[in-house]
């Protein structure tokens, strides 16, 4: 309650407090396959196509632009999503059948999500979506 008092230290701190600048952030590029909700950017349609061609073990196929420039199709048995550290990325884990190994994926380079729905796949391991 001493903050709502007229008295003078505790008013001059506030007034100090509330003078200060309030920096604000520049509004990031919206990159192509995503859209811009309310300022923020949201991956819309990429993970929710992902997740569902998983929970129903459905294998989905996209296509992914590599760090070097290389574009490429994959088809994939989707296993989870986790967020990267250090750093802002958010990757996706998935077992390639025709390769034989487990690829992780940069979910903002993945465009033209599809899922499969013709082919199934047994879980190796779990799926986490």
């Amino acid at each position: 309650m001493e903050a709502l008092q007229a008295d003078g230290e505790v008013m001059d701190r506030l007034l100090i407090f509330r003078a200060r600048p309030i920096r604000t952030l520049r509004p990031l590029p919206v990159p192509e396959g995503f859209k811009r909700v309310e300022g923020q950017i949201e991956t819309y349609g990429v993970l929710e196509t992902i997740a569902e061609a998983a929970r129903n073990l459905y294998m989905v196929e996209f296509t992914y632009t590599r760090n070097d420039g290389y574009t490429g199709t994959y088809e994939v048995e989707p296993y989870s999503v986790r967020a990267g550290f250090p750093g802002p990325n958010i990757y996706l884990f998935a077992y390639n059948p025709v390769k034989g190994r487990i690829h992780s994926f940069i979910v903002d380079r993945i465009t033209a999500p599809r899922i499969l729905e013709g082919q199934t796949f047994i879980p190796r391991w779990q799926v986490e979506f």
